[in-house]
């Protein structure tokens, strides 16, 4: 559908249970795509409509036409897809690492769409590395798309850039194994479309983190943080600062920290799985709030 000058790409799933009133909003992390969330996708069926979209510039989605990001943009684009698909009542909202940073943003921007939070891989500023480097590097945003579309049109070259590539997204599953077909699934992706690397740098550009943070401070939803203990591009103590500050706002706040990576979710859906389900169901106990 087309959404603030953008192409998006937009799913949605009924709920298997018909007496269901609930719907998860699902948004996917920086690089990802909605494809990266089909792992708890039935389980949440089983309890909710749920709908998930491709970030403008990701996935299936083409990029805004003035390729301007920002947290901000993020949020209203993610309020623009509930109207689009008619969901007018509050939603779930489920985000994954940088998704995570967009559904604190929605609900602290738009409190009265947003009945509960809940983020995998997202922590608290300062930034990760990761994010600082892609913050500091002048350039980036056109430079990196463009060697990496050099590299995978030189026959001679596309070798080592398909092994950075698989190198790259290995490291996001760390110390996880990916799933089958995981690592070919993106070199494919970031091959045939290298630009979703300036997309990449142009969110942390906007330094997502320190406003997140601002906005998890103005919550007034239950949020809950799901997180890796052995997550390499997040730390554990990103989640654990981002649950400290979600707690003094909303006592109901909750951390679980699980073992795996940053894309636990993918990696053990079998972990988070059950996770989700006490959360989203009245009649469970108190989930552990970790260490």
């Amino acid at each position: 559908m087309a959404l603030d000058s953008a192409r998006v790409a937009v799913v949605g799933y009924d709920s298997l249970d018909r007496s269901a009133t609930r719907h998860a909003l699902l948004l996917h992390g920086n690089p990802s795509h909605l494809d990266h969330f089909r792992a708890i996708v039935p389980a949440l069926r089983a309890r909710m409509a749920v709908t998930a979209y491709d970030h403008p510039g990701y996935g299936r989605s083409s990029e805004f036409e003035d390729r301007r990001m920002s947290l901000e943009r993020s949020a209203r684009l993610a309020l623009a897809v509930l109207d689009a698909r008619g969901v007018t009542t509050p939603v779930d909202l489920l985000g994954h690492s940088h998704g995570g940073l967009v559904a604190l943003a929605v609900a602290a921007l738009a409190p009265d769409r947003v009945r509960s939070v809940v983020v995998i891989g997202t922590g608290a500023s300062p930034a990760p590395t990761g994010y600082r480097i892609l913050r500091a590097v002048p350039g980036l945003a056109t430079g990196l798309p463009a060697i990496a579309g050099a590299l995978f049109r030189r026959p001679r070259l596309r070798t080592v850039a398909r092994w950075l590539t698989r190198r790259l997204a290995r490291q996001s599953m760390a110390p996880d194994v990916a799933p089958a077909g995981f690592l070919e699934r993106q070199v494919d992706e970031y091959g045939a479309r290298p630009a979703v690397l300036g997309a990449l740098v142009r969110l942390a550009q906007d330094d997502p983190g320190a406003k997140a943070t601002a906005y998890a401070g103005q919550l007034r939803a239950p949020a809950l943080v799901i997180h890796g203990r052995r997550d390499s591009l997040v730390g554990i103590a990103h989640a654990r600062r981002l649950h400290a500050i979600l707690a003094r706002r909303h006592p109901g706040a909750r951390i679980v920290e699980l073992e795996g990576g940053h894309m636990v979710h993918l990696a053990h859906p079998e972990r988070v799985i059950p996770v989700l389900e006490a959360w989203y169901s009245p009649r469970a106990p108190v989930l552990s709030r970790g260490p």
